[in-house]
């Protein structure tokens, strides 16, 4: 019976592993994937010869991402 206790303490610890790395993963992906947005939206403006200092929209983007990543997380 211990033994099968063991074996199920340690099936439960693999699988907190597997699911923090998962989770890492996907954070990581949300973060590069936002980043190549912004930085497309900008570079964008930028080619339309918007001065990044007169760039309102950079701040919004930002600002816009962040509340959806907050959404996103349930914070």
């Amino acid at each position: 019976m211990l033994f099968l206790g063991l074996i199920f303490i340690l099936v439960l610890q693999i699988n907190r592993s597997l699911v923090d790395k998962t989770y890492d993963r996907l954070a990581e992906t949300r973060f590069l994937f936002v980043s190549q947005s912004l930085k497309t939206a900008l570079e964008l403006n930028i080619g339309l010869g918007f001065p990044l200092a007169e760039l309102r929209v950079s701040q919004e983007l930002i600002e816009r991402e962040k509340a959806d990543d907050d959404q996103n997380s349930g914070d």
